[in-house]
Parts: C-alpha cells; sequence; structure tokens
C-alpha cells in the first residue's frame, strides 16, 4: 500500500505488566522500563510476560551492577542513558542516548552512532523543524514531545524520524481507562497512514 509511513513506536516509563502487555498488543516496537522505579527481578517478571516488542531499561546514570543483573536474567536489547554517561565496556547491547531539545541541540552537530531520543518541550519552530529534519536524516532518531498527541503526529508528517516515543507518566496511571488516550493516538496514526 503506498502513503504508508513506518514509524518505530517507543513506549517507555513503564512500571506495570499492564502497560507492557497494552502496548506490546498495540504493536509497539520497543518497551522501556524505569530502572528507578524497578527492580531486576520485577522488570523481568513483566518482561516474561511480554511477546514482540523490544525491551530496554531506562537509568539516570550507569548503575552497572542492575545492568549486568538484568541483562544476565532476559533478553534485554538496550539501554537508554544520558548523553554524559559512560556505558560498561563488557556491555554489547543497543545504546539509546536521551537529551531535552533545544537545550542540548549542539549534539545533534556530532556524528553519533547511537540512537537518539530527542525530548521536545512544546511543538518546535519552523527552524528547530530544519535542525530536526537534518538530524533525522543523519541519524536514528526517535522523538518525544511533552504536548499533544495530535501535534506529535503532525511533527511526524513534517520530519523523517525513526520512531514516537510515547512515555507513560504516572499523573496518567490512573482512572476508568488508563489507556483510552493511547488509544486515539494509535487511531489517528492509522486514519493519517502512518504504520507502526
Amino acid at each position: 500500500m503506498t502513503g504508508i509511513k513506518k514509524i518505530q513506536i517507543i513506549a517507555t516509563g513503564i512500571t506495570t505488566l499492564d502497560e507492557a502487555r497494552y502496548f506490546a498488543a498495540m504493536g509497539a516496537d520497543w518497551i522501556g522500563f524505569d530502572a528507578i522505579q524497578l527492580n531486576a527481578v520485577k522488570i523481568k517478571t513483566i518482561g516474561d510476560w511480554v511477546v514482540g516488542p523490544k525491551m530496554f531499561i531506562e537509568m539516570q546514570a550507569v548503575q552497572e551492577d542492575l545492568l549486568f543483573e538484568i541483562s544476565s536474567k532476559m533478553p534485554l536489547h538496550g539501554i537508554c542513558l544520558p548523553l554524559a554517561s559512560t556505558i560498561p565496556a563488557w556491555y554489547s547491547g543497543q545504546v539509546i542516548r536521551s537529551f531535552p531539545f533545544p537545550s542540548q541541540k549542539d549534539i545533534l552537530d556530532q556524528d553519533i552512532n547511537e540512537t537518539l531520543i530527542i525530548r521536545l518541550n512544546g511543538f518546535p519552530d519552523a527552524d528547530e523543524v530544519k535542525e530536526l529534519y537534518t538530524a533525522c536524516m543523519k541519524n536514528t532518531c526517535w522523538i518525544e514531545m511533552d504536548t499533544t498527541q495530535s501535534s506529535l503526529i503532525d511533527l511526524c508528517m513534517k520530519i523523517p524520524m525513526h520512531g514516537i516515543v510515547i512515555r507513560c507518566r504516572e499523573e496518567a496511571k490512573s482512572g476508568d481507562d488508563v489507556f483510552a488516550q493511547y488509544n486515539s493516538f494509535f487511531e489517528e496514526m492509522e486514519k493519517i497512514g502512518i504504520e507502526n
């Protein structure tokens, strides 16, 4: 089918089995576990019930013991860290770097061999869209935007991003249907011809 744009879906901030299984069922390519809120046993327990997506953990800094414990217990495909963190020499999985844009946009001028999560604070202006476009042409970029889902979908039509990051936030984890907001996101993507 022509007109379909393939963009990876990355669900991150996962802390519960329900979240992990929901995003796996919706076709997420990656799920990221919050290593601040979850220990290795909990991450493995959730990961054992999930089929389909690749799994990574998010850390604010390398906790080498935790990383080793998790990667020895389950198939861990990646680790997501801030830019300045050093990766242990023994680690061989995918490295994902996360940084805020535009405050740390100078990183985009460098040659980077790692996947980038570019965290946007609101919708970028026209010049920033050009910078993001160039970055996505040079690097594997996943975009996370703290704004409406329709704005994120609008942005993915303007730049050749490789993935959309959906962050499970604590404030959104209560109520009758905690997944309703995500259902509408997947429906909107399908309507405009974006395949996950």
